[in-house]
């Protein structure tokens, strides 16, 4: 597990941990690809709660792990917890689905590289358009 001080203009404000999804037994991770990162963070200082700083984090940290290699970045905030549930939205995370972990009602949430959001994506829900007009110019 890897483990962050988040500041701001040098001041600590929260927290972060990631782990590969299957270190451990979780029923609800267990059809995440290989190598994905699962993250969990906490804002520590509430007046820093409403300005942007957690999404911006949040981001920059997904994109962090994607950049090292893992293929998906998970995070799974609890059901009621609508507040971390926008950030981790505005943070470029994806509400998969609803799932019970040990903790209780939890919202899967993924945060892809534009190329593993293709794989992920049932064939049938995948359309391409076709330009079947041709643009040359004339002559």
């Amino acid at each position: 597990m890897r483990q962050w001080i988040v500041e701001h203009e040098h001041c600590p404000f929260a927290y972060a941990q990631a782990h590969p999804a299957h270190a451990w037994p979780q029923a609800h991770l267990a059809h995440l690809p290989d190598g994905t990162a699962v993250i969990d963070a906490f804002i520590g200082d509430p007046a820093m709660l409403g300005h942007g700083h957690g999404r911006g984090f949040l981001r920059h940290l997904a994109k962090m792990l994607l950049v090292e290699g893992a293929p998906v970045v998970a995070i799974d905030p609890a059901l009621d917890n609508h507040r971390a549930r926008r950030a981790y939205a505005h943070a470029g995370f994806v509400g998969e689905r609803v799932v019970e972990t040990e903790n209780g009602l939890a919202v899967l949430m993924l945060f892809f590289s534009n190329i593993t959001r293709l794989r992920f994506c049932a064939p049938a829900t995948l359309s391409f358009r076709r330009n079947v007009r041709s643009r040359r110019k004339p002559t």
